[in-house]
């Protein structure tokens, strides 16, 4: 009996000597790895529900494959309007271009291309209701 109890000491003594060197060899590099994002450069889309802005969009420099932003689901109201807020962040808007596609992305139910976008509301924000 004293040499099973001796052994469970020994090894418990023995774990915790090798938890805390572990542990000092793999926390003594204090490097921090992250990095600040810059702000953003292209403007950003949100769209405004019972006067919340929902779904922040990112722009984006290439064509988006439907794929990867199928599950962006604007609600529209009873009269199939949506209000847009583009956030410029110093870009010259000199037009907007959207298509209003089918859940799986096969079918345009409708498209729009504007010319002319008249900026309105708070904080530089263009708000187009479609």
């Amino acid at each position: 009996m004293k040499k099973g109890t001796i052994r469970i000491i020994v090894l418990s003594v023995v774990f915790i000597i090798a938890l805390f060197v572990t542990s000092y060899f793999t926390n003594s590099q204090d490097a921090d790895l992250t990095a600040d994002m810059g702000t953003a450069t292209l403007p950003t889309i949100s769209f405004t529900v019972q006067e919340q802005p929902i779904n922040l969009l990112a722009g984006h420099i290439e064509e988006m494959d439907i794929a990867a932003v199928r599950d962006t689901i604007v609600p529209l109201d009873a009269e199939g309007n949506v209000t847009v807020n583009i956030q410029k962040h110093g870009q010259k808007i000199e037009g907007l271009h959207y298509e209003i596609l089918t859940v799986n992305g096969t079918e345009t139910l409708a498209q729009k291309t504007q010319k002319k976008v008249e900026l309105q509301g708070p904080r530089g924000w263009l708000e187009e209701p479609h």
